[in-house]
C-alpha cells in the first residue's frame, strides 16, 4: 500500500483541455476538492475558475508546465501555511455541505 494521502506535499490538478466544461470546472473538480479536503496544497492550471485558489492561498496556479518546478518549490516552502488555507478555502468557498443540501433540495 502507498503512504496515505494527507502525506503528499502537494496534488497536481491539470486540466489542459480549453473546452468550456474544463475551463469552468470550479469546484467540481473531484480531484481539486479531495485535495483541499485532505489539507493538501494544489498546483493547478491558471483557469477563471480556479481563481479562489490563489485568493485563499491554498495553492498556486500556472499557466505552462515549465512553470512547475518553481510552483513546486513554492509550496514546499510555505507548505504549512498552504496547507492550513486549505480548511478556510473549503469553509468559505467551497462549501460542500451547503452545497450538497442545495443539490439534495433541488431534487425533491
Amino acid at each position: 500500500a502507498g503512504a496515505p494521502a494527507g502525506c503528499a506535499d502537494f496534488a497536481a490538478v491539470l486540466y489542459l483541455s480549453r473546452n468550456p466544461q474544463f475551463q469552468a470546472m470550479g469546484v467540481s473538480s473531484q480531484k481539486l476538492c479531495t485535495a483541499l479536503w485532505l489539507g493538501i496544497p494544489v498546483i493547478a492550471t491558471r483557469q477563471e475558475s480556479f481563481r479562489f485558489i490563489e485568493e485563499y492561498r491554498c495553492g498556486v496556479l500556472i499557466e505552462r508546465e515549465d512553470e512547475l518546478p518553481e510552483a513546486i518549490t513554492h509550496i514546499r516552502d510555505h507548505r504549512e501555511a498552504y496547507s492550513a488555507n486549505t480548511a478556510r478555502a473549503m469553509r468559505e468557498y467551497v462549501r460542500p455541505v451547503e452545497r450538497l443540501e442545495a443539490l439534495t433540495e433541488r431534487f425533491r
